[in-house]
């Protein structure tokens, strides 16, 4: 940046010497002489440090002269807000307006020469720094757009100042527009050129390791930092074009793509034309360019998908031909889910070929995979705990689809097992799903399992009745039937003296699926017997005896 002296110190001493001498308006009484000369001191006091920024700016350089320099542009803003007052109120006479604006005017020139020039400088060290440095860096390049942009609107105001008191400013205007322009089509050739770097960025990102990809995490980072403050930048440019009916659909436009942020330009309707115009060439170039490659992946997924289905009906086939074979002997919870398991492995195996097939490392999805089964697994511990308790019921096979059990407190015929839980049906048709873990971790007591089982039956007659006559007609009941097994033999046998009653066991030996059966049918004709052959059923009994006990007083 050059060092030229931006603030001529002999115009402005010769203009603030006869400033409160010539009012533009004497006639106006607003504001007072007093309030007059304190404006023009304040004036006189920033132009001042202007003239000493300025000065101090001959004997430095490098990061000094950066920060001098934006503190000048600081001081600045601050005098153009006094000025700005000075012009409202007409305090300063036409022609002290006038050279006080070419000031402003010589200043902004300068700006709009050297600032580019120090953004390329700066944007050049970026690339060629380290990476702490590249942070430091980016602070200076933002406030370097900023002032420029604070440059272009403190321009457009200088010539709003001319206009309002009536001097000529078409030349200014053109002049003005041609520099918008020029700096609108400046700003979208640095965000194209940043959006192909971000695009390597990304690449050399994805396929770096190491200190090389933070590197190129840094530089990403970088340009996204940049792409943003040109972006701000843009849309000033924007709002400054319109002032002068210059066409900014284009411009909108790019800022959409670049930031992805609505606002009420990109809404108008050239730009709402010209994005659709966009949209479309991008698509007709895309299929011009990926439609050969895509009917190729098309069809290759199509195989794929094809295959993988056939070769999961094949393995679930076969799989339930080997788990329903006689000789492995399976439960059935087993042969559902080892059906089931081969059918998801060939999917998940199609999935993953597919995927490759398009061109997707796929290892990054299966370490997501892990990380999130990780994650999964410490949310929902208590269904991998029923998942667990099914795999052990799984392998050793306590009880299976329609046995009759009592497993976690419930007894009934089991319905449906899965990996988590059982159904069982109660005998009164009600439906109750049990957690594999509350099944497993309590007594589990199954009635079906065998094939043959003892009833167990207890018959009392009284202490009067013959125990030959009663053991004969027990003997006969039991003999009579024709469910019950004659091998095992059935046991009848007198087996305790009661209260009030003799007590016989009665344990014949039937088929599991004739329990029930055989067992109300002998309770039903041991009762019909008893009655035949006068044999008594009692019935609790105790004797009471009350005694009295003589006194050896009369009663009175």
């Amino acid at each position: 940046m050059s060092r030229s002296n931006i603030i001529p110190s002999i115009i402005f001493f010769l203009l603030f010497s006869v400033a409160p001498t010539i009012m533009a308006n004497p006639e106006n009484t607003e504001p007072s002489i007093g309030e007059t000369e304190v404006l023009l001191e304040a004036i006189r006091e920033k132009y001042d440090v202007m003239e000493a920024l300025s000065e101090k700016s001959e004997s430095i350089e490098g990061e000094a002269f950066l920060k001098n320099y934006v503190r000048m542009r600081e001081v600045n803003t601050e005098l153009r807000e006094l000025i700005s007052h000075a012009i409202k109120h007409r305090i300063l006479s036409d022609m002290i307006i006038v050279e006080t604006i070419a000031i402003q005017r010589e200043d902004a020139a300068f700006g709009f020469s050297e600032i580019p020039l120090t953004l390329n400088e700066i944007a050049q060290a970026i690339y060629d720094s380290d990476s702490r440095e590249k942070l430091k860096l980016l602070g200076e390049y933002r406030d370097f757009i900023e002032q420029l942009d604070l440059l272009y609107k403190e321009e457009l105001k200088n010539i709003l100042w001319l206009e309002a008191i009536d001097i000529n400013v078409d030349e200014e205007k053109s002049w003005f527009k041609e520099k918008i322009s020029d700096r609108l089509i400046q700003i979208e050739e640095t965000i194209d050129y940043l959006k192909k770097s971000q695009t390597l960025n990304h690449y050399f990102e994805t396929a770096s390791q190491g200190k090389d990809r933070s590197v190129a995490e840094i530089d990403s980072l970088t340009n996204e930092k940049r792409l943003e403050f040109n972006a701000a930048s843009l849309l000033n440019m924007i709002t400054l074009a319109k002032e002068y009916n210059i066409d900014t659909s284009g411009y909108q436009v790019l800022h959409f793509e670049t930031t992805g942020v609505i606002d009420s330009g990109i809404l108008e309707r050239e730009a709402i034309f010209k994005l659709m115009t966009l949209w479309k060439e991008k698509a007709l170039t895309l299929i011009s360019k990926k439609l050969p490659y895509l009917i190729i992946q098309l069809i290759m997924l199509t195989i794929i998908s094809l295959v993988t289905f056939q070769l999961y009906k094949s393995a679930r086939y076969f799989s339930n031909r080997i788990v329903t074979s006689n000789t492995l002997d399976m439960p059935k919870l087993m042969q559902d889910f080892l059906t089931q398991l081969a059918g998801r492995v060939v999917i998940i195996l199609g999935v993953i070929f597919a995927i490759s097939q398009l061109g997707f490392n796929v290892m990054p999805i299966l370490t997501g995979f892990g990380i999130a089964s990780i994650i999964i697994g410490f949310a929902l511990q208590d269904v991998l705990a029923n998942f667990a308790s099914g795999i052990m019921l799984l392998i050793y096979r306590p009880f299976d689809v329609s046995d009759y059990v009592m497993a976690g407190g419930v007894e009934g015929k089991v319905s449906h097992m899965s990996l988590v839980n059982a159904t069982i049906r109660t005998f009164d048709n009600q439906i109750i799903i049990i957690p594999n873990q509350k099944i497993w971790s309590n007594v589990i007591k199954n009635m079906t399992h065998e094939k043959i089982r003892r009833i167990d039956m207890i018959f009392s007659a009284g202490y009067g009745d013959s125990i030959s006559l009663v053991e004969e007609t027990l003997k006969d009941v039991v003999t009579k039937h024709p469910d019950i097994l004659r091998s095992p033999e059935p046991i009848i046998k007198l087996e305790k003296l009661s209260d009030s009653s003799v007590d016989f066991i009665v344990r014949p030996w039937v088929r599991t699926e004739h329990y029930w059966d055989v067992m109300w049918d002998v309770t039903k004709e041991v009762k019909i017997q008893f009655e035949e052959k006068g044999i008594s059923i009692p019935f609790p009994q105790r004797e009471i005896t009350i005694r009295q006990e003589s006194s050896d007083q009369a009663p009175q």
